[in-house]
């Protein structure tokens, strides 16, 4: 749940959904604040946590951005056989 005016969950200060593997990811929160315009006023703001309705926005345009994230869909289970054993 996000609640306006709060911190990110967990009180991080860099919010990500990317690794340091590929730190360059288009879905990183940097390339997030640079898309938006933002990303020279987070810098020299010198913030130590994001609010939580930056990270809420930040959070939307990747579920936005990537094609197979799809919330409010139903899904179905089916019980894994010999065949489908890894």
């Amino acid at each position: 749940m996000m609640v306006a005016g709060r911190d990110a969950p967990g009180g991080r200060s860099r919010p990500n959904l990317v690794t340091l593997v590929d730190p360059t990811s288009r879905y990183s929160y940097l390339a997030h604040l640079r898309d938006a315009g933002r990303l020279f006023g987070f810098y020299f703001a010198e913030r130590s946590h994001v609010p939580r309705a930056e990270y809420e926005a930040y959070c939307r345009s990747v579920a936005d951005a990537v094609a197979s994230c799809r919330f409010g869909a139903r899904c179905h289970v089916r019980a894994a056989g010999r065949a489908d054993r890894w």
